[in-house]
């Protein structure tokens, strides 16, 4: 029972990561229209978790079997910042809000949009700002001097 314990935390650890960290980008991919049969499987935020901590548990567990038993725990710490690095990295970051701003655009959720999408942040990216007056347009907000304005 002891032996399951590293990978099983490393499971749920970049489970969790998946889970929490990337919804809006496991969504995405359903709008994408891929047609792949793996990426099916990605339309859910908690189905893509699963199978991307399913993965990265087995390379863990295929890489475990070539080294000695203490150095199993330090591998599996070094896949979990690994896995926390990727999705807390700043490009990570920029497409997940993406995906989000996407989303939101595709199913009308003006609200959420505008949250995360505000001006200051459109300054900075500027691929968020068709996306921004949309949403003010959807909401029956935007007019010429809003727009020049934004």
């Amino acid at each position: 029972m002891r032996k399951c314990l590293v990978p099983l935390a490393l499971f749920a650890a970049v489970f969790l990561l998946g889970w929490l960290g990337l919804p809006y980008t496991f969504q995405c991919l359903e709008a994408e229209s891929f047609s792949c049969t793996v990426f099916q499987f990605f339309r859910d935020p908690l189905y893509g978790a699963l199978i991307v901590a399913a993965a990265v548990t087995a390379v863990y567990l295929l890489v475990a079997l070539f080294l000695p038993r203490k150095a199993r725990i330090a591998l599996a710490v070094a896949v979990g910042l690994l896995a926390a690095g990727f999705v807390f990295s700043p490009a990570i970051r920029r497409t997940e809000r993406f995906s989000r701003v996407k989303r939101d655009a595709i199913y009308g959720i003006w609200d959420d949009l505008l949250k995360a999408a505000p001006p200051e942040v459109c300054e900075k990216a500027p691929e968020l700002t068709p996306f921004a007056l949309l949403a003010l347009s959807g909401k029956g907000g935007v007019t010429a001097g809003t727009a020049i304005v934004f």
